[in-house]
């Protein structure tokens, strides 16, 4: 997320992130005791570094785009809105928490066992 100014020009409702809390453009407090829908509609959900990076570089791609540089929370919103109805997009995100969980219990079984060790060789043999 972008760390906006102090300062709030109130051109937009759009809520934005500062120490942890938020506030509504214009100064008005949206965050913990405050008011407002961006209370609830702002959520924490951990993502990938590669997920991370490829909203980095949209985001990138916008700021080039129209001047200025979009808050990570706008680019990643607009994203999963533009997608949220594809046909595709059910089964790929099953495939990918397939792999996931499969990698997960791969990466489970290598701790248990501990480091690998390396093959035995005529000397030591």
């Amino acid at each position: 997320m972008t760390t906006p100014s102090s300062e709030h020009t109130g051109a937009t409702d759009l809520p934005t992130g500062s120490n942890g809390k938020l506030y509504r453009l214009g100064g008005k407090k949206a965050g913990p005791g405050g008011t407002g829908a961006a209370q609830n509609a702002a959520r924490r959900v951990p993502i990938t570094e590669e997920a991370f990076q490829a909203a980095l570089k949209i985001r990138a791609q916008v700021q080039k785009r129209i001047r200025m540089r979009p808050d990570l929370s706008i680019v990643i919103s607009a994203m999963l809105e533009h997608v949220a109805d594809t046909p595709e997009l059910v089964d790929a995100v099953a495939q990918y928490g397939l792999r996931v969980s499969a990698e997960a219990v791969v990466s489970a079984e290598a701790a248990r066992q501990g480091p690998a060790q390396p093959p035995a060789t005529a000397a030591t043999a």
